[in-house]
């Protein structure tokens, strides 16, 4: 703490003593290093004493083994059998024939047969003795049986259990064949009031996921349509091309798949004018395009399905052709917009 202090010169100063640490006095240390040893020897001693105590040997398990008597044993041949088995390193125990045994213990089972006695070990051979006339006689082979068979149930291990087979993995069942489909197919479908009806082939290929789901493309051959006209006549030719995604299942060999999906129809259109009078257009392209449904049922082997199917097509703006002249157009073919599918063929899978 600050204090002041005089100078020999009779000036004051003032300063901060700073806070002493003393030191351990000699008698102090003497007294801890006193207490020290008394603390390592009251620990020493008790762990000398733990190690000291011997060990008691744990006792080796008795064997229970249970003898099953059949209900016609006498009481005589009850006594001769425990008089044998009573030297025995064992833990005996009397059932009847019908008590459950618990898996653990040796079972020794003396049952009545017509000519005698049977004598079974739980998984060991079967034994029998013949019964003899003297009930004394018959007491004591059966007394020296059945400790045959419960010291040969002591020295023989129980058989193994089974092992379990081995894991495996288990899959879920699938309902279809997955991986690639490549189908050929006749298709019919309606078009136009001046063609009621075309006839072409469908090629395509898809790929199908193990739970049902897939996609597929498809490319329609049709044949070139023609109409005549007053003014002269129109040849279109088609291409449509489909892109489907669908659900495909089988249950029992029959499968069934439902598809929706869009058809782009890519086309060319030429006319030819009757008269040099009448102006044609060489050659004009567009482009349709239709949301489509499709769905299909068949009979499936392993590789192969023989399948008929149908759908529906809503097209959106199907391209019209007129023939005009200086009075009033004339409709030369008018596609519709909603149009129908009719279609069977052969597909394989892999």
């Amino acid at each position: 703490m600050p204090c002041a202090r005089a100078n020999p010169a009779g000036e004051w100063r003032t300063r901060s003593e700073p806070a002493s640490v003393w030191p351990l006095s000699v008698r102090g240390a003497r007294r801890l290093g006193r207490i020290l040893f008394l603390v390592a020897c009251i620990v020493g001693g008790v762990v000398a004493d733990v190690r000291a105590q011997p060990v008691e040997p744990r006792e080796a398990a008795v064997p229970v083994v249970v003898v099953r008597l059949a209900a016609e044993v006498s009481p005589t041949e009850r006594d001769a059998i425990a008089a044998h088995l009573a030297d025995l390193p064992i833990a005996l125990r009397m059932a009847d024939s019908d008590e459950p045994v618990p898996a653990g213990d040796v079972e020794i089972a003396l049952l009545r047969i017509e000519d005698g006695w049977r004598i079974v070990r739980r998984g060991a051979d079967e034994r029998t003795v013949i019964d003899e006339a003297s009930p004394t006689t018959t007491s004591e082979v059966l007394g020296v049986t059945v400790r045959a068979a419960v010291k040969d149930g002591l020295t023989r291990p129980e058989p193994a259990p089974p092992e379990p087979p081995p894991m495996t993995e288990t899959r879920p069942r699938l309902d279809g064949r997955h991986g690639v489909r490549l189908q050929a197919m006749y298709v019919g479908s309606s078009y136009a009031p001046q063609k009621p009806w075309l006839h072409g082939f469908q090629p395509s290929v898809g790929w199908y996921a193990p739970w049902g789901l897939g996609v597929r493309v498809g490319y329609s051959v049709f044949a070139p349509i023609e109409v005549a006209s007053p003014l002269g006549s129109i040849r279109v030719h088609r291409h449509p091309i489909e892109l489907m995604l669908g659900w495909d299942r089988t249950e029992h060999r029959v499968g069934w798949a439902v598809e929706l999906g869009t058809i782009l129809d890519p086309q060319r259109r030429t006319a030819h004018a009757s008269d040099a009078m009448v102006l044609a257009d060489r050659m004009r392209r567009s482009i349709d395009g239709a949301l489509a449904v499709r769905a299909r049922v068949g009979v499936r082997g392993r590789w192969w399905e023989v399948f008929v199917g149908g759908g529906g097509e809503l097209w959106l703006r199907p391209a019209q052709i007129v023939a005009a002249d200086a009075r009033t157009p004339t409709p030369v073919l008018q596609p519709a917009r909603w149009r129908g599918q009719v279609g069977a063929g052969v597909a394989l899978r892999w």
